[in-house]
């Protein structure tokens, strides 16, 4: 885990938090208009990936003492916790960095954008590894599109590398405070 160490913390979902957040991931999947007619890998791959997002949404609303919404709606445009975007990802995927998506850097320049990644071997444990603004995404990331424009499942981003991300906590805190107050 050498290429990750500097990160903002480590946090632990408990049992009750980790099985409310498997079930939003599960919802998401199953009222979220995806069909399920994929082969079965592709399918459980998604599912995982649905219960990875909510669960590294309630890492961040707990890291920040925030109310996590738990919303089924995977496409909201004001971010996943407080207005900041959350970014999901399990220990294999974390080489390429933080993604930022266009629209986001496009429309929502100002955004806090967080990832977290899964620690492997260890249910329920995350690192939050560090997070940016949206705006950063066409400045210091790296353009990736793993599909070459061929398939919408898998969108292009900026991929923003972890020494380019911020660990300081309270500016993340004052965006989702400000938030807040912007959406009583």
């Amino acid at each position: 885990m050498s290429d990750l160490m500097d990160v903002i913390d480590t946090i632990a979902l408990g049992f009750a938090d980790y099985a409310w957040a498997t079930e939003i991931g599960v919802r998401r999947r199953k009222e979220g208009g995806q069909k399920d007619n994929w082969p079965q890998d592709s399918m459980d791959k998604a599912y995982k990936n649905d219960i990875l997002g909510a669960a590294g949404e309630l890492v961040v609303a707990n890291l920040l003492g925030v109310p996590w919404e738990a919303s089924v709606n995977r496409f909201r445009k004001d971010g996943d916790v407080c207005g900041l975007e959350v970014r999901a990802s399990n220990w294999v995927t974390r080489g390429k960095g933080l993604k930022i998506k266009p629209w986001e850097s496009e429309k929502k320049p100002e955004m806090g954008v967080v990832w977290v990644v899964a620690v492997p071997d260890r249910a329920q444990q995350f690192l939050v590894v560090g997070w940016c603004l949206a705006e950063a995404g066409p400045v210091v990331g790296q353009w990736y599109d793993p599909s070459h424009g061929r398939s919408p499942k898998t969108a292009p981003g900026w991929f923003v590398p972890h020494e380019f991300l911020s660990r300081e906590l309270v500016p993340l805190l004052d965006m989702a405070i400000a938030w807040m107050e912007a959406h009583p």
